[in-house]
């Protein structure tokens, strides 16, 4: 059984374009640095981005960390998102309270000041 995964990019204008589309074996260590080192390759060893975003797979964030030491590691907000909605599904027994409760959350996600925050805590 083959995994797929796909690369990312943002532009400066803030559009995402496809970099690659990986197959691999498995999701191990050893297969995201082969897959990342092989990406490596399209830019030149030189060249390492300044920012990844990964989904928390433990696998791929310890290669991240091998195979592109100096970029920053964030994780993705959509599953963040996700996994927030998940756990409070999991907590109340019912989907009851996930809409306004994930609007909540949005809020909070997309404030970048504490200001910000007190602010649209207050409408």
């Amino acid at each position: 059984m083959s995994e797929y995964t796909s690369v990312i990019g943002i532009s400066p204008t803030g559009q995402n374009f496809h970099v690659t589309f990986v197959f691999m074996k498995d999701e191990k260590i050893e297969s995201f640095i082969w897959a990342q080192q092989k990406v490596k390759t399209l830019f030149g060893e030189e060249i390492s981005p300044g920012v990844i975003v990964t989904d928390r797979e433990k696998a791929l964030m310890n290669a991240v960390d091998e195979v592109v030491p100096t970029s920053a590691h964030m994780l993705c907000r959509r599953h963040i998102a996700k996994d927030v909605e998940k756990h409070l599904v999991d907590l109340t027994k019912t989907k009851k309270y996930s809409p306004s409760f994930c609007s909540q959350w949005k809020k909070v996600v997309d404030t970048a000041t504490v200001a910000e925050y007190e602010l649209r805590q207050s409408e």
